[in-house]
């Protein structure tokens, strides 16, 4: 998450390390997205990077591997699902190359983090 992680960063080289595996796929996207903390960060939103491929979830952050099948994070609850972004392999490294960074690059991301009630307020589920 962008609160001290490295979502955008280890998520990003994740594709780009696997670009020639990756560049023909036509369902591998990395996602932007505003997710709801946990634990420690519990009551907060932030915006997240994190990795589809078909039915799969991938997050390679702050030095974690987690896997799963994606329908389970989208019924947790904890992603604003109409905030996701999605790009391509090809966009990603276009993007980083015209940026200069690993993201967000979308506009509407403009608040890295928030309060729950905030992000309930601003964010259309």
């Amino acid at each position: 998450m962008s609160e001290g992680g490295d979502c955008f960063s280890s998520n990003a080289n994740y594709i780009i390390d696997r670009y020639t595996e990756f560049k023909e796929l036509k369902d591998i996207f990395l996602c932007h997205g505003y997710v709801k903390g946990k634990l420690s960060s519990a009551g907060k939103v932030f915006v997240h990077c994190w990795i589809e491929i078909g039915d799969t979830f991938i997050d390679v952050s702050n030095g974690h591997e987690i896997i799963q099948r994606k329908d389970i994070l989208y019924t947790s609850g904890r992603i604003f699902k109409n905030s996701i972004k999605k790009y391509t392999p090809r966009e990603v490294i276009e993007l980083i190359s015209k940026h200069k960074h690993y993201g967000s690059w979308d506009k509407s991301f403009g608040v890295n983090v928030m309060t729950l009630e905030k992000a309930n307020k601003m964010i259309v589920r």
